[in-house]
């Protein structure tokens, strides 16, 4: 049975002409997309508060402002300084922004290795600039006292998604001559 729909499938592609291949291969990524990010939806709805991932990046973020000369604590998943108590929220995570870097890699159609290997780099990248997102926040909180609403809304909840968008062209345009040059 599934050898017969493979074979239907294998027909079908043959028959399309290139301007509807190309729409083909769009098609299909967005439908991986769409099916990979049911995995959100239900996080959502389970209303999942990822209590150790918070508490890991309140512990770094403080550790991160002690370096850079901020006095700063932490407990659970607050980070406190001098003029600021932050709330290392569920989406101050960037859960969401991980699993769209996931799901934006695994609809691709490159081999299933390389993939697994940009899902751990971009899950990774994304914790790292996350890490820096808030680190970089209460610092121009604290040395310049901007606000920080317009720098969490303007600057980096913006921030975060070009660079996910960002991170996953230049994966798709030169990751594999990065793997084939080693």
């Amino acid at each position: 049975m599934i050898e017969k729909i493979l074979n239907r499938k294998k027909e079908f592609e043959e028959k399309l002409n290139k301007k509807q291949k190309k729409l083909y291969t769009a098609f299909k990524f967005f439908l991986k997309l769409t099916i990979l990010s049911i995995p959100l939806y239900i996080f959502l709805n389970l209303d999942l508060q990822f209590l150790w991932l918070r508490k890991l990046n309140a512990s770094i973020v403080g550790e991160i402002l002690v370096l850079l000369g901020i006095e700063a604590e932490t407990y659970l998943n607050w980070v406190t300084t001098e003029s600021l108590t932050l709330d290392v929220s569920r989406d101050s995570t960037a859960w969401k922004s991980m699993l769209a870097v996931m799901a934006l890699v695994l609809a691709t159609e490159k081999p299933f290795d390389y993939r697994l290997k940009g899902v751990v780099i971009g899950v990774l990248s994304v914790f790292i600039v996350n890490l820096l997102r808030i680190s970089s926040m209460v610092f121009l909180v604290e040395v310049f006292q901007i606000g920080y609403e317009f720098i969490h809304t303007f600057l980096w909840r913006w921030g975060l998604t070009f660079y996910i968008l960002i991170f996953w062209v230049t994966w798709l345009k030169y990751g594999e001559k990065v793997s084939k040059n080693k």
